[in-house]
């Protein structure tokens, strides 16, 4: 499945290059939810940003040793969110480990991203 839906361009990216419009296209793998291993997360990851995503999102991800071998191990940017399970990691912190856009589960949707 991953194989079919990255083997082929996504349909919103020639359409929103040009508009002027602020997107930011996703990629998200939800490996470490369902008991998959951190390779599986990067592979999968790693075949988003092939395919035009702008960065890649693993919910899972939230404490410093997996989100620095995330950043490491990917082809691109990572977006990370804070706040679901108890991820400590500051804003800061999170900047250092090499983390391009947090999302904020506490915050209000007003000021849910920030770009690091």
């Amino acid at each position: 499945m991953l194989r079919r839906l990255c083997g082929r361009p996504h349909p919103f990216r020639p359409r929103r290059r040009g508009t002027g419009e602020p997107f930011v296209l996703v990629g998200r793998t939800d490996a470490l939810l369902v008991g998959g291993t951190l390779d599986e997360c990067v592979r999968r990851a790693n075949a988003y940003l092939a395919a035009g995503t702008d960065c890649v999102f693993v919910p899972g991800a939230a404490d410093a040793e997996t989100i620095g071998t995330l950043v490491r191990e990917l082809d691109g940017p990572l977006n990370v969110v804070m706040g679901l399970n108890g991820g400590t990691l500051s804003l800061d912190h999170l900047r250092e480990l090499g983390v391009r856009r947090v999302t904020s589960a506490a915050a209000s949707p007003a000021r849910c991203t920030a770009i690091c």
